[in-house]
């Protein structure tokens, strides 16, 4: 079975994980840089779901 990442996000938001916590960020660095290929998809991910990404607020501009 292969789920696209706003599924994912939905099973992890039913599963109570704390989205503000994380970030796979390419940079690897200590916040997200937002602008990386997977800062963007996670974003989109949210965004489908119509609710904001909770680590949004750590992205460097």
């Amino acid at each position: 079975m292969t789920n696209s990442k706003s599924e994912i996000v939905k099973i992890g938001l039913d599963l109570g994980v704390n989205y503000a916590e994380t970030w796979n960020c390419y940079r690897g660095k200590d916040t997200p840089c937002g602008v990386c290929p997977s800062c963007v998809e996670r974003r989109t991910a949210f965004a489908a779901l119509k609710i904001s990404d909770p680590a949004a607020e750590r992205m460097r501009d």
